[in-house]
């Protein structure tokens, strides 16, 4: 599978279905994004790079419904991160699109979960809104560790998109090397269920990414496929599944 490099200065992404690999001068990442209805779903992801190559933003959303709502949020979704693609301070996307939201009159929009990685600061931001925190695995460690806020110093403690009108976002930064690894996903992931109504859930996740040590980012994700397949069997899958896996590169 060939490597797509996103340019300085490019925002990359959207809500339709993918399987690819991306690179910027910041980190490499492999990501996959499949509807549970038709080519086009309810999740949405971008990827940025600032105009010097020096910060990748990426940005993953679950979008309650499907449809001519979805492309909404993704418009949205696009504008925002355009609007702070040289701005280190990623809290500010999720704090536009809520004001967005609550102007509109939505209210449980979205969930979104948000990353930077800045290679002059060798580390990347994290900004939730109403979504699991992404995945930590320092090159060289045993296992993945979550990318929390300090819920002391939250004011609006990881709201969904669209409930709390003015909520202001926090985040929280994360010193990361060369070979460290972040993964971020939607709930279809670990919400995927068997015939007898098991949800996946984050014990088999992470038994799934331990088993994979350092495996090629590309293996990780469909591992994590596989394994999702594997316990789901014949029952139809009811939610979108959404991942990105990425590994810093060296500066």
């Amino acid at each position: 599978m060939s490597t797509r490099r996103l340019r300085c200065g490019e925002i990359w992404g959207g809500f339709a279905e993918d399987d690819l690999d991306l690179c910027s001068g910041a980190l490499t990442a492999s990501l996959f994004s499949s509807s549970a209805r038709g080519s086009e779903g309810g999740d949405v992801y971008y990827l940025s790079v600032c105009g010097q190559d020096q910060l990748t933003r990426i940005v993953l959303a679950d979008v309650v419904g499907h449809g001519a709502g979805v492309a909404d949020v993704s418009r949205w979704l696009y504008e925002a991160v355009e609007a702070r693609v040289n701005d280190y301070d990623g809290a500010h996307v999720l704090e536009q699109l809520n004001d967005l939201a609550a102007e509109r009159g939505i209210r449980s929009m979205a969930t979104a979960a948000l990353a930077s990685v800045a290679v002059t600061k060798a580390g990347a931001t994290f900004a939730y809104a109403g979504h699991a925190p992404a995945l930590i695995r320092r090159r060289g460690a045993d296992g993945w560790v979550p990318a929390r806020l300090d819920p002391a110093a939250a004011t609006h403690p990881n709201a969904p998109l669209g409930v709390e009108p003015g909520a202001r976002y926090d985040e929280q930064f994360e010193a990361l090397g060369p070979g460290d690894r972040v993964l971020m996903y939607t709930d279809g992931l670990v919400e995927g269920r068997n015939g007898e109504g098991e949800p996946f859930g984050e014990e088999r996740l992470h038994a799934v990414l331990e088993a994979e040590g350092g495996s090629s980012l590309q293996d990780l994700k469909h591992s994590l496929l596989d394994a999702l397949r594997a316990h789901s069997r014949e029952a139809q899958r009811q939610d979108d599944v959404s991942l990105v896996a990425l590994e810093v590169t060296p500066r």
